[in-house]
């Protein structure tokens, strides 16, 4: 995305006289180190896929008199100093890991329906939740992607299933950001991508594979990160630079969405839940205390 988007800007300044136009980039568009898979794979080592061949699966039903409930999304603003907090007290390895981890415990606090026990499940009447999130691999394939890469170069991430009781303690947030270093850990050995596809190609329908995660009105949550991704950096010409970057609001529920990096180090990050959740988060104390309600 990131490439989509310097390519975008420098084009616009372009077309404004204020540069040359980029010039066709053929590796951009060599995508051999995805074509090739690694045979052996077994679906019981990739806890982001399960087994689930297209015939076998009948259309959801909803329950008669089922009504989507509403969903809320909102921006919250992480600034350097809260970020960093994080990172200490989740004994982190990462920034990511903590602001990740925190945000999946909050959203799992929120879930809770009033009154009930610690132990009780979240939503989707399960009693673990796990996060799923998007990775780039185009540094993780053999021989490497270019960055400039413009296909759809990413894999899942997948925790192991944490109790709801476990996330909920005092150490819930040491123990989520521990799982999501794990989970990444294992997709950063150099045989994980080559693997995974090479399980995907296994089946004359790659689609049997289906996602194991469970985020719309379920327990788990799934993440995206654009916190690298050089917006406010790049000049657009005429147009001059970006100020604030957003996206279109749409229902959804589990979903965390990191924006791109603010100039001050800080982070924006809008959070999508079931309203009734939502508005329990908006009334966390321990969330507040480091996350601002931007929007």
């Amino acid at each position: 995305m990131d490439a989509i988007v310097s390519t975008w800007a420098l084009n616009t300044a372009a077309a404004a006289g204020c540069n040359s136009f980029t010039t066709y980039d053929t590796p951009s568009h060599d995508r051999t180190p995805l074509m090739q898979g690694m045979p052996g794979a077994q679906v019981d080592d990739f806890p982001e896929y399960i087994l689930q061949p297209s015939a076998d699966v009948s259309a959801p039903q909803m329950p008669a008199g089922f009504e989507l409930p509403p969903l809320k999304a909102h921006i919250f603003r992480f600034s350097p100093e809260a970020l960093a907090s994080l990172k200490a007290a989740a004994a982190a390895f990462s920034t990511h890991d903590a602001l990740c981890a925190f945000i999946w415990r909050h959203m799992t606090l929120a879930r809770r329906v009033p009154g009930a026990p610690a132990s009780a499940p979240a939503a989707g009447n399960d009693d673990s939740s796990a996060l799923a999130f998007a990775v780039n691999i185009r540094g993780r394939t053999s021989p490497p992607l270019p960055p400039t890469y413009l296909g759809n170069a990413s894999m899942l991430s997948m925790t192991s299933r944490l109790s709801v009781s476990t996330l909920t303690t005092d150490t819930g947030l040491i123990q989520a950001a521990g799982a999501i270093r794990k989970s990444l850990k294992a997709l950063s050995s150099p045989s994980r991508v080559p693997l995974t596809i090479g399980l995907l190609s296994s089946r004359p329908d790659a689609t049997d594979f289906k996602l194991a995660y469970n985020a719309f009105l379920g327990p788990d949550v799934i993440a995206t990160s654009w916190a690298d991704l050089r917006i406010y950096q790049s000049d657009w010409g005429s147009l001059g630079t970006v100020q604030s970057f957003r996206t279109p609001g749409e229902g959804a529920d589990g979903v965390i969405t990191v924006f791109p990096r603010l100039k001050d180090g800080g982070l924006e990050v809008t959070v999508a839940l079931e309203v009734g959740a939502m508005g329990r988060l908006l009334e966390d104390e321990q969330f507040n205390k480091v996350a601002q309600l931007w929007g």
